[in-house]
């Protein structure tokens, strides 16, 4: 549900006049959990979760493990590796 000060949207209501099918997830997190753990878990998931159909999304998800798995993660490839994978890939995963 998105919410302001003006008005209640459900996220059905949005997908519908989107015209667009939305998939949500939910992350639940706690004091304990590492931010960067958790990242590095998520592109696993997505690598794992990948068609492979499209190289960005092949590549960039393999990529990305091999950055996020090092002790100093560079911010600036992986922003550019994200930037390339959303605006080439085929679907919504990229």
């Amino acid at each position: 549900m998105i919410t302001n000060k003006n008005s209640v949207i459900t996220t059905a209501h949005f997908a519908k006049s989107q015209k667009r099918i939305l998939f949500l997830g939910l992350l639940l997190l706690s004091n304990q959990d590492k931010i960067r753990q958790v990242a590095l878990n998520m592109i696993e998931f997505f690598k794992a979760e990948s068609c492979g159909q499209c190289t960005p999304c092949r590549v960039g998800c393999e990529k990305a493990v091999t950055i996020m798995n090092e002790k100093e993660w560079d911010i600036e490839l992986l922003e550019d590796l994200c930037e390339v994978m959303e605006s080439s890939s085929i679907c919504g995963l990229g």
